[in-house]
């Protein structure tokens, strides 16, 4: 009967009993790490507290650990004092290559003619980049300044990923919810170490890559939940702060509102909670965040989509 209750899958809606199918399955992967000691600690709570209802998964667990104990009792073979002895032999007298050949001066070039037609051909490609050049100039002057450049009519147009940033009230929940979570992660320490990335992957079941930038330096990744969802965490070292990325599903991300009609935009969105600023851009599956005590203009410099 017990068993019987262990596999049996609650039935709900049609979406509820999606999410929880997914959300078992990521935890399910994730087993043989769980029983090595491999996990970061909350992605190590999150199975334990799943296995208390799941006897499916507690058998693959018992089986893993079984596996694990039966290799360690396991003995290699060992090379005995004669095949030791005559490796050694076989090496000693092996031959030694000769010395290579020294390549031979290659022969001199053969001198040909330039045509006549060459020159009148580079001098006009010179006279078109300079034509070309001067309005590309003040197009990238524009860019860097902050202003629009002559003849670009999109919407916020100004070269900067700061002025098309959507910025959203500080009371949006998603956002608060986020600024909060940095706020516990920055005075404890890390619950996940850089080498974890890869778990991370495996959790959350989307593409994850740190950041290009070469001056944010990757020292921890875990997953978190977030108001009920599975978050990814990636820490950095930047500039000597604590910058934190973090990869939210789009099950978290449509809930709100203000959210969804700032994505439509297309643009990244940004918000700001005292010391903190926070920017976000769509990714497949869902949005990445930035949250540092930063301006936007810097954290829109770490971006790899926000021009």
């Amino acid at each position: 009967m017990s068993e019987a209750f262990d596999n049996a899958v609650p039935v709900g809606r049609p979406r509820d009993d999606a999410d929880r199918l997914e959300r078992h399955e990521a935890l399910a992967s994730l087993l043989a790490a769980f029983v090595d000691g491999e996990l970061p600690p909350e992605t190590t709570s999150q199975i334990e507290a799943h296995l208390l209802g799941c006897g499916r998964c507690r058998r693959e667990v018992t089986l893993h650990r079984s596996v694990a104990a039966g290799l360690g009792q396991l003995r290699g073979p060992v090379a005995s004092a004669a095949f030791h002895t005559r490796l050694r032999q076989a090496v000693a007298s092996a031959p030694v290559a000769p010395a290579a050949i020294a390549a031979t001066a290659p022969a001199s070039p053969i001198k040909t003619r330039r045509p006549l037609w060459r020159p009148l051909l580079e001098a006009a490609a010179v006279l078109t980049l300079v034509a070309l050049g001067a309005p590309l100039f003040r197009w990238t002057t524009a860019r860097r300044e902050g202003t629009s450049a002559p003849g670009d009519t999109r919407a916020g147009a100004t070269g900067s990923g700061v002025a098309t940033t959507v910025l959203l009230s500080s009371t949006v929940g998603l956002f608060d919810s986020l600024a909060q979570h940095y706020r516990e992660t920055a005075v404890r320490d890390l619950p996940g170490r850089a080498r974890d990335l890869e778990v991370v992957r495996r959790a959350v079941g989307v593409p994850v890559t740190p950041l290009p930038s070469s001056s944010a330096e990757l020292v921890g990744a875990w997953t978190s939940t977030l108001d009920g969802e599975l978050v990814g965490v990636l820490a950095y070292r930047w500039r000597d702060r604590l910058l934190v990325q973090y990869l939210v599903p789009d099950a978290l991300v449509f809930r709100s509102a203000a959210v969804r009609a700032a994505l439509a935009q297309g643009r990244p969105v940004g918000a700001e909670q005292g010391a903190l600023t926070l920017l976000g851009w769509v990714r497949p599956h869902g949005m990445a965040v930035l949250v540092a005590p930063a301006s936007r203009r810097e954290l829109a410099s770490l971006s790899p989509v926000v021009p």
